[in-house]
């Protein structure tokens, strides 16, 4: 009974995390599209899936194609996982330079938001190449693949133990320590994911890595998420660190000042249309 507490936790944050992961395809359709939409087809796709698989010419256009028909239509994603070696394709440009290193690493993204099937065979494909890009000096492209990571490890426990054996969580865990809010976020973001699939199996020496960094890391959505998960882990208790045990608290007081000025402009806003 004692471990009911947890599991009812870990079950909330599970749900979370799947509204957020679906969220992220939504925001990634609305937010992240670099060219005006255009009438992609499924014979657009197979044919940029072909090019890609047999190291035919590929423009930066054709990758930004892919990447946007890969959010519209998830048809397009089984197209691109039925055409054996286009995946492998894109982890090639991946590893090219300039822009086309950028728009393969967000097809491997859109790719990622797939089913479980599509996580692991871009896990398996992919895996080890999104993680030497993390340590890239293009910050774009290393937050990309910290995102495609997130997406591997929420889609399921195949996906996290391919990832697992490629030593993903001690690479994000390292990246906490980046100079750059946006990795950490984005690191932050999929370790949650980690965590969350992996429950008292994500190693000790992690969590303390992640909570010290934190300490000195200004808390975020996706840092809060992150320490709301970890919270249920056996080995939380004696990790956790003073300073950050005050930030959290400090934090927790700036969000309820701030939802009760809310409440009070609302109060306010009430009484001023009664006037009327």
């Amino acid at each position: 009974m004692e471990d009911q507490p947890v599991e009812i936790i870990r079950e909330y944050s599970r749900s979370i995390l799947m509204v957020n992961r679906r969220a992220c395809r939504d925001e990634e359709t609305n937010v992240r599209r670099n060219i005006v939409s255009q009438n992609v087809t499924q014979a657009v796709i197979a044919d940029i899936a072909n090019r890609l698989k047999s190291k035919s010419a590929v423009s930066v256009s054709d990758l930004r194609t892919l990447k946007n028909g890969l959010l519209e239509n998830p048809q397009y994603t089984e197209i691109v996982l039925n055409t054996q070696g286009a995946v492998r394709g894109l982890v090639r440009e991946l590893t090219g330079q300039g822009s086309r290193q950028c728009v393969a690493a967000d097809c491997l993204c859109n790719l990622s938001l797939g089913e479980e099937r599509a996580s692991a065979a871009v896990a398996k494909a992919a895996g080890l190449y999104l993680l030497a890009a993390l340590d890239s000096l293009n910050v774009d492209l290393a937050i990309t693949c910290a995102w495609t990571l997130g997406n591997m490890a929420g889609s399921g426990a195949r996906a996290v133990s391919l990832m697992m054996s490629q030593g993903a969580v001690a690479k994000l865990a390292g990246l906490m320590t980046s100079p750059s809010d946006d990795v950490v976020d984005a690191a932050a973001s999929a370790l949650a994911h980690f965590a969350h699939q992996m429950g008292d199996d994500f190693r000790q020496e992690h969590v303390l890595l992640i909570l010290q960094s934190l300490s000195q890391k200004k808390l975020t959505k996706s840092s809060l998420q992150l320490l709301f998960i970890l919270s249920c882990h056996r080995d939380f208790n004696e990790s956790m660190n003073e300073e950050l045990l005050y930030k959290i608290i400090e934090t927790t007081l700036k969000c309820m000042e701030n939802i009760t000025e809310n409440c009070w402009d609302f109060v306010a806003a009430l009484v001023q249309c009664r006037q009327f």
